[in-house]
């Protein structure tokens, strides 16, 4: 389990800080900046903040469990100071990659496809031509 995030980042020439603590209480919200009145994410319930990982933390788990040879690993529940969602990961199939100069593997592997669920903190949807409800893929 993570003990703390920090995440220092520049957004539309913008910057923006988040530090979070997790522990027994729950996930804090230690310092953020801008305040989530002065950005266009509208902000998260603190109800909706625990049992959460950050980003980093999910992608550590995710490596850890597909490095034990485990299947997709099934669903994360994260958030990110501004953002509140779950990734969930299927099994897509499977690959056989070749040798190259720019692959440090070869062999047999395993797909996994990534789904998020939206839960709270995004902006509200600009119509878009765009359709995209395919899922990530990953192997």
């Amino acid at each position: 389990m993570p003990g703390s995030f920090h995440m220092n980042a520049k957004w539309n020439d913008r910057e923006r800080v988040v530090e979070l603590l997790f522990g027994g209480a729950g996930t804090g919200i230690q310092k953020i900046y801008p305040l989530g009145t002065m950005v266009e994410n509208p902000p998260v319930e603190k109800n909706l903040t625990s049992n959460t990982i950050d980003p980093l933390t999910m992608a550590l788990q995710l490596m850890n469990e597909m490095d034990r040879g485990e299947q997709c690993p099934g669903k994360f529940r994260v958030f990110d100071g501004r953002r509140r969602y779950d990734l969930n990961f299927s099994v897509g199939g499977s690959q056989v990659l070749d040798l190259n100069s720019s692959g440090i593997f070869s062999g047999s592997t395993q797909k996994c496809l990534m789904f998020i669920t939206r839960i709270s903190g995004f902006r509200k949807k600009v119509k878009s031509s765009r359709k995209q409800k395919k899922p990530h893929e990953f192997g």
